[in-house]
Formats: C-alpha cells, structure tokens, sequence
C-alpha cells in the first residue's frame, strides 16, 4: 500500500532523468502561471468596479502591474463591462497565442515538424514587426484583427518552439500529468499566489471605487498606463470620443494620475451609445451620447481633478 502512494518523482541516481523531470516540471508549472494570469487579466474589468474592496484591490494590482506591460490605449484595447482591458488587443492576442502552444506541443508528432522550427518562428516575428512598425512611425494605423492575428502569430511560434524543444530533448516517458508533476506545480503557484493576494489586499484597501451616479450617467474607467501615452498616439484625433480628449487635451494633468482614473459622466440626456455615425468612432461614449459633465477622479487618492463639458456639436 505505501509503495501506491509513491510520488514518481525525478529524484534518482540519473542525473539525466533529473534533468527531464525538472524541465516537465518547469513546463507545468509557466503553463500554470500564463493560464492565471490570463484569466486574472480578462477578469480584471469585470472586478475593478466592484464594492468589495479586495475584489475591486484584485483586479487594479493586475491594471497596474499591466502598466509594465503594455501602453494600455483603451482605444487598442478590447472592452468588457464597459471598461478596457489590463493588455491592449496585440498584447492579449499574444498571451492567447502562447496558451494555444502549449496545448499544441502535446501534439507535436502529429503536427507539421516546420512548426517546431526556428525559421518558423523567424517568419512568424515578420508579420507583427511590419504590423507594429509602420504603424509606430505614423506610415499607417493598424486595425484590431490585424493586431490579433499578428499577437496570437508571433505568441504561438515562439512558445511552441520553446515548450516542443524542452519537451524532444528533455522527457521521463511518463505521463505528463501525474501526481509527482502536479504537486510541485500547485505548491510552487500557491507561492507566487500569496504576495498578489496580499498585494491586492492592500491596494483594495486604498483603491476607490467607481464615483456614484444616477442614470442615465456613466461611468468608466482609464487604466493606469493609458493616463500618459494617450496623448500620444497620432491617430487617437480620430475617435470622436469626449473621453479620449480630454485625456489628449490634459495630458500634463492626466499624467500625474498613473495608478489609474475614474470618469463620471454626468450626461444632459439619455443617450443609446449605439453604431458611430460616419467617420465617428468611439471608445467608451460617443461624442453624439456624450453630452454634459465629465468629473475625473485619481483611482488612488479619490480625488477630483478635473472637470470638463461636453455639448453636440
């Protein structure tokens, strides 16, 4: 009976096996780790305007470790709960791309062997180069599915290169998912867990939540990156968003509110937020719905710093 409870570990003679158990370790253990933070990402805008301070503390510690990330433009960013999300759409397409891998390498013998190639991962860099580059120096404004399909590209080829290569070269030949690799893996997470729980305790504590309004008002929230490098995108003139202007029009403002910002629209009407009209596009209101007040509040500190009106042309 105890021999039925042995954990079949790397823990022998064979440094060689030592060295296959590790790696399979390591590999369990990065998919953990990505697949949280994904999920902890798409969550984010769901969380960040909840009345339950820890909540609310776990999804702005993942906005502001995001800030780090990614320049967070909430108009190169999908939205979910009205609000955008932690990564931009390449950045998030990416990370998606990379959780495809994985499950991909499991079935590597059966796929194309051009996919485990370096040239393979050469080529698929190309695309999001040209993508992010052209668009960097003002030759061209890329779109989201263009952002998408390079991010989930470049994410795929890259970690299927690494995870298919760890796993030729360093392998026990035994079943990935056994006890002795799970083990490790939940006790290794459960470490790098605790510090975000405690770190989202304490910014949940101090994080204000979303400013109370009664409808038809508004309101949404600017992440902490996108204080500052909205004014610097060229091509952000082009939405007919009161939001994104004011934030273009008040950078110097904006830019000493870096832990992220909430907007109340106090709006004169009720308005649909509907399709754009021509040549109008939107983020987070149009400026057709946006008619009336918009107050500006620090995320952190709960203070107003800004106010601003918006009328229909």
């Amino acid at each position: 009976m105890a021999g039925a409870f042995k954990l079949q570990t790397g823990v022998a003679r064979d440094p060689a096996y030592n060295r296959a158990y590790l790696a399979e370790v390591f590999i369990s253990y990065s998919l953990a780790v990505l697949f949280l933070y994904v999920a902890w990402t798409v969550c984010a805008p769901a969380l960040i305007g909840s009345d339950e301070g820890f909540l609310r503390g776990i999804a702005a510690t993942n906005y502001i470790v995001n800030y780090y990330m990614c320049h967070q433009m909430p108009e190169r960013s999908f939205s979910l709960f009205g609000n955008p999300m932690p990564l931009c759409e390449r950045c998030l397409a990416i990370f998606a791309g990379s959780l495809i891998a994985y499950a991909a390498a499991a079935y590597r013998r059966r796929l194309p062997r051009f996919l485990s190639s370096f040239a393979f991962v050469i080529l698929s860099l190309v695309p999001i180069g040209i993508d992010g580059v052209t668009q960097l120096f003002g030759m061209r404004e890329s779109n989201s599915s263009e952002r998408v399909a390079t991010g989930l590209l470049a994410g795929f080829a890259v970690l299927y290169y690494l995870v298919s290569t760890l796993r030729e070269h360093y392998t026990t030949n035994k079943p990935f998912l056994r006890l002795g690799i799970i083990l490790p893996t939940v006790l290794l997470v459960s470490a790098l867990l605790l510090p975000v729980l405690a770190a989202s305790a304490v910014v949940g504590s101090a994080y204000a939540g979303p400013p109370d309004v009664a409808p038809p008002s508004r309101v949404f929230y600017i992440p902490p990156h996108a204080a500052t490098t909205i004014s610097v995108d060229e091509y952000a003139s082009s939405y007919s968003d009161p939001v994104l202007t004011d934030v273009d029009a008040h950078w110097q403002e904006f830019g000493r509110h870096t832990l992220g910002v909430w907007v109340a629209v106090r709006l004169d009407a009720p308005g649909g937020q509907g399709a754009p009209q021509s040549g109008e596009r939107f983020t987070y209101i149009s400026s057709a719905d946006g008619r009336g007040e918009f107050e500006y509040t620090d995320a952190w500190t709960g203070e107003s710093f800004l106010n601003t009106t918006h009328r229909r042309a």
